[in-house]
């Protein structure tokens, strides 16, 4: 079928250009087949009893119902998973060939197009049209249900389940010709993707007693990561560790290392804080866990922390670099876990407590590229004191500026939503500020906290966010960011003074003045 194609429309593709797409091209023409058997079955099995020869209809859905026991629906569900598997492997290998090299020639290109639109409207026709949807069917599922197997020995099928009603499935040894000889149409459609048992029961008791495989699934825990990772940020701990580089002189191979593992480490806290803060919304698109679920999304997370680890056996000083790791992570821990409590509680922590909090949770992450660079720097670095306080200043920095930015900014607004945080019940500077000095505190806390309402209308949000402006908590905040941006600047000189000037870090801390 696949030559006859190859001069549709007067397409000129060679032989050997034929060949080279047949194993994806090949894969849709199956999948059409039994699209066809699935929607032609009614259809069929009409046509036959009207002649009285059922047994001879050469149709997947009769060959899993008369063969393996399965019901109708059984037998349909079946289908449409072989055709998606199908057609999900063919576009895999059709992308990986269209980005392949050498350059295609034109022809196959046309040629190729060609068959893959022709199929998918042959699908679409078949879909809808009344070929296979008769209105007038005089037999009925009670009818076509006569067709599953009521004798013993019915065969199994490797990569399905039985069927649920089991009475009649034993395991009677059925060989590879018979089979062939039975279901000619089917084989020919599946047998890449489903193979007959030959003995039900010793293929599943050699499967039990077989050695460990391990999953090829390392595509499906690292989709979630793909996903937040693809989508646009600021990348400022990329930036920080090539900032870092320039006092520090690691090794360029060591640079690239710690950049990925910290960079894994912090989209795997904002996927896990997304969950934990009931958030929709991540840099503008659908959080991880709306998109992916949140089981695979914690899954990916721990398969991520896991692979930090590896990750580190990679640089020059493992073992340094592990304990690293092993102390700002938990301190990253520690940070959410207080984030948590309050929020659970509602208890409103102090301005000390909510610093110290900041320290660990957003402090960790620049704490953990300040020191993981040091680990690898080629000499001693005698201000590496002073390097960790920096860290710690620029995290209570870069935290206090985003809490503000979600209630002020219009770029936040967009990308997570309007007050954001006041939603999540998320505590803030100005939140506490707000909770102390507003005269409408008591109001305040009922509407953030009070009864079991899910969500937050926006009408609630601009009240509490007036209040917040009414008691001066966001000028008050505005107030602390530029002290400690001042402050920034001033152990940035100390720190240039004693180790040489670093435009990379200056102009990081520039693009996040507020």
């Amino acid at each position: 079928m696949t030559n006859a194609i190859a001069r549709f429309k007067g397409q000129r593709a060679s032989k050997e250009e034929v060949q080279s797409v047949a194993h994806f091209i090949d894969k849709l023409l199956l999948s059409s087949g039994l699209l066809n058997d699935l929607y032609s079955f009614h259809k069929e099995f009409e046509d036959h009893s009207a002649t009285d020869n059922v047994d001879t209809i050469g149709n997947v859905m009769v060959l899993l119902m008369s063969s393996y026991g399965y019901t109708e629906n059984e037998a349909a569900s079946i289908v449409k998973q072989e055709i998606k598997t199908l057609e999900e492997e063919a576009l895999r290998q059709f992308h990986t060939w269209q980005d392949s090299k050498p350059a295609k020639s034109h022809s196959l290109v046309a040629y190729t197009f060609t068959v893959m639109n022709m199929i998918g409207g042959m699908n679409y026709w078949m879909s809808h049209s009344e070929r296979y949807f008769r209105p007038n069917l005089t037999t009925t599922a009670e009818d076509r249900a006569k067709l599953v197997g009521d004798r013993p020995g019915l065969r199994c099928l490797s990569n399905h389940l039985a069927p649920l009603d089991k009475k009649h499935y034993d395991t009677t040894v059925s060989s590879d010709s018979e089979f062939n000889k039975a279901s000619t149409d089917f084989t020919r459609a599946v047998s890449d993707h489903i193979s007959p048992g030959l003995d039900g029961s010793r293929d599943i008791a050699a499967s039990i007693t077989s050695q460990f495989r391990k999953a090829d699934s390392e595509k499906l825990c690292m989709a979630p990561y793909d996903y937040i990772s693809s989508l646009p940020g600021k990348g400022t701990i990329a930036k920080l560790v090539e900032a870092s580089r320039a006092w520090l002189k690691v090794p360029i191979e060591s640079t690239e290392t710690i950049k990925k593992l910290t960079v894994i480490i912090f989209n795997s806290s904002l996927m896990l804080d997304d969950i934990q803060d009931d958030s929709v919304k991540r840099r503008g698109m659908p959080a991880t866990h709306i998109m992916h679920g949140i089981g695979q999304t914690v899954n990916c997370v721990t398969y991520m922390g896991f692979k930090a680890f590896r990750i580190c056996e990679d640089l020059s000083r493992p073992d340094e670099c592990r304990q690293v790791l092993y102390d700002d992570m938990e301190a990253l821990i520690y940070g959410q876990a207080l984030e948590l409590y309050w929020k659970f509680h509602r208890q409103c922590p102090s301005m000390s407590e909510y610093l110290v909090m900041i320290d660990n949770k957003t402090g960790g992450f620049f704490r953990l590229v300040i020191r993981l660079m040091i680990a690898e720097a080629p000499e001693l670095i005698s201000c590496a004191e002073k390097l960790a306080h920096f860290a710690t200043v620029l995290g209570r920095f870069y935290q206090i500026r985003d809490d503000y930015q979600n209630l002020v900014s219009e770029e936040y607004t967009a990308t997570k939503g309007f007050c954001d945080d006041l939603a999540e019940g998320k505590f803030s500077i100005m939140l506490i500020h707000t909770l102390q000095n507003s005269p409408t505190a008591d109001r305040i806390r009922g509407l953030l906290f009070g009864g079991t309402r899910v969500g937050m209308p926006e009408e609630i949000r601009s009240y509490i966010l007036s209040e917040m402006r009414a008691a001066g908590s966001l000028e008050y905040t505005r107030r602390i960011i530029l002290e400690v941006y001042g402050t920034l600047l001033e152990l940035l000189d100390e720190l240039e003074a004693g180790i040489g000037r670093n435009d990379l870090l200056r102009n990081l801390i520039l693009f996040l003045k507020v």
